[in-house]
């Protein structure tokens, strides 16, 4: 039981950063293809 609650944890913590990660990777793609699309 103890072990199960603290595999959840563990897990919501990883999504957690998982998500974080995935929105900053996303942000400089975007960044990245704007700046390619319409050079100054």
């Amino acid at each position: 039981m103890h072990g199960h609650a603290l595999a959840e944890g563990y897990h919501s913590r990883w999504t957690c950063e998982m998500s974080l990660l995935t929105g900053l990777l996303t942000g400089l793609l975007t960044g990245l293809l704007r700046r390619i699309a319409e050079p100054t």
